[in-house]
């Protein structure tokens, strides 16, 4: 299947999922990262605000918070689709930015390479660390070069058969669901 075309079928799918269960499976995959050595073992992780029925992160920030360690979100320039790492606290105000995603007011910056963790959202990802994004690059590009472990964050269902990558696409180390954590190889 070509990408445009699991695009659309699995955001369908997605936003048709009732929201109770989206909130349970999204519990589950928060748990089965928090749990993990990659969350025990790292100080900066950097994460996205969910919208619609995407995997919500915001059940890893409140444990980011309580563990003390600094959180990060993605502030993106819909002008150059360039992604600026903004640190964030539980007193952080939100405001809609580029795409209607929620996005902190005040930009404190971190450095890329500061990063120890990012957990990227998506479309699908196959059990390489292939991922189909949004189709506008901005985390293949933000992700070049960062030795931050890529963590592709989702739904059991959204791990699929082979996905043909372009060159500039960046897979991710391992994979996280409701049900398991995926080594990438």
């Amino acid at each position: 299947m070509i990408k445009s075309e699991l695009r659309k079928s699995l955001k369908e799918l997605r936003n048709k999922m009732p929201q109770k269960e989206a909130a349970q499976l999204s519990l589950s995959a928060a748990k089965r990262f928090i749990s993990s050595e990659l969350y025990k073992n790292s100080k900066i992780i950097m994460l996205y605000w969910p919208i619609g029925n995407e995997t919500d992160t915001r059940y890893i920030l409140e444990e980011i918070y309580k563990d003390k360690k600094i959180a990060v979100l993605p502030v993106t320039d819909p002008q150059t689709d360039s992604i600026l790492p903004v640190c964030i606290n539980k007193y952080t105000e939100m405001a809609e930015g580029a795409y209607k995603i929620q996005e902190p007011k005040d930009k404190i910056t971190i450095k890329k390479e500061d990063i120890d963790v990012v957990i990227v959202p998506g479309i699908a990802f196959d059990r390489t660390g292939a991922r189909v994004g949004f189709g506008k690059g901005c985390y293949d590009r933000f992700l070049k070069n960062t030795k931050a472990k890529k963590i592709g964050y989702c739904y059991a269902y959204q791990i699929t058969d082979k996905i043909l990558s372009d060159d500039f696409d960046i897979n991710m180390d391992c994979l996280i669901t409701e049900k398991e954590l995926v080594i990438c190889e």
